[in-house]
């Protein structure tokens, strides 16, 4: 790297300023003008004293991602102040090139605690099939960030002989959190084994989870979902209320008209909205006059979808 240039001396020199806050916005700087020479001062600003200047340089990795910049950001990932593991997770998972999977499943061996949460979402981002076998393992870690990254790793290579251990984590995983990732992973998979699990959730005591069953029930046209999702039109949220009507709908529950025409009138727009969007899949002629009476509702986006039921139901049965 060359130092005639007036600019970036100045900086290389404020890299060693006695100020923590001069070095951070000194490393802000260099990445403005830096090429892949420079990259080993973000390296070496990566064991900085001070945490502000070794996050700010695990951030601007992030645009510098090679072999080298990776064992920096990898140690980062152990790093005693939270602020720069996230930084260093947030630069890895930048990651597009699956050229370096191997790299980071070498890592993932020993890896612990959020280091190995952090290589598993590094590794989700590069689909790579060869971590396949140790995100499923990694299903069984105590630590529940890891279960979710490990979700994700096999949500995205639509990993299907992981299904059996999602289902179970979708229903008795203790973490909220992991619950609903499991069961949104659910949506790669129409075997039986799947079905009853995203059904079992529809009655999970986290309502975000019971919404994200909902969700992918509609989207695998679950038709023996149907009751359960009949039984949700009853929820306390009105968010998984709005989720299940869309969901049959997608389904084309004709059992479901009735209770649809109920929602029809809810007194909150959304689900007006909703309903009316799903008599209109569904297309039974049972919904006209409930239709027709939506054109006149005083919220424009009911309206706007009971207009485009009753032209699908008129299409359908003309």
């Amino acid at each position: 790297m060359s130092t005639s240039d007036p600019v970036l001396a100045r900086i290389l020199a404020r890299l060693h300023d006695p100020d923590d806050t001069v070095r951070s916005l000194a490393v802000a700087a260099l990445a403005d003008i830096a090429t892949d020479d420079e990259v080993p001062l973000f390296v070496t600003a990566l064991q900085d004293e001070s945490a502000a200047v070794r996050a700010r340089a695990a951030q601007v990795l992030a645009d510098y991602l090679n072999a080298s910049s990776i064992v920096a950001l990898h140690r980062a990932l152990s790093d005693p102040i939270a602020a720069v593991r996230f930084a260093a997770a947030q630069s890895l998972s930048e990651l597009k090139d699956p050229i370096f999977a191997t790299q980071l499943l070498d890592y993932l061996g020993s890896a612990s605690g959020f280091a190995k949460a952090g290589l598993l979402r590094a590794l989700r981002e590069l689909r790579a099939e060869a971590a396949a076998h140790p995100a499923t393992l990694a299903l069984q870690e105590n630590d529940a960030d890891v279960r979710r990254e490990a979700i994700g790793v096999l949500g995205y290579l639509k990993f299907a002989t992981a299904l059996p251990a999602l289902s179970a984590l979708a229903i008795s995983d203790p973490d909220r959190v992991v619950r609903k990732a499991a069961v949104g992973s659910l949506v790669m998979g129409r075997e039986s084994v799947a079905i009853p699990a995203l059904i079992q959730a529809l009655t999970d005591e986290d309502w975000e989870v019971r919404e994200e069953a909902a969700i992918v029930l509609g989207k695998l046209r679950a038709i023996q979902s149907v009751p359960a999702l009949l039984q949700v039109l009853e929820d306390a949220y009105w968010q998984v209320r709005v989720k299940a009507v869309r969901s049959l709908g997608l389904i084309g529950a004709s059992d479901a008209v009735a209770a649809l025409l109920v929602v029809a009138r809810a007194p909150l727009s959304n689900l007006r909205k909703e309903a009316a969007t799903a008599l209109g899949l569904i297309g039974d002629l049972a919904a006209l006059q409930v239709l027709q009476h939506l054109l006149d509702d005083e919220d424009a986006d009911v309206r706007k979808s009971a207009r485009t039921a009753l032209e699908q139901i008129k299409h359908r049965c003309p």
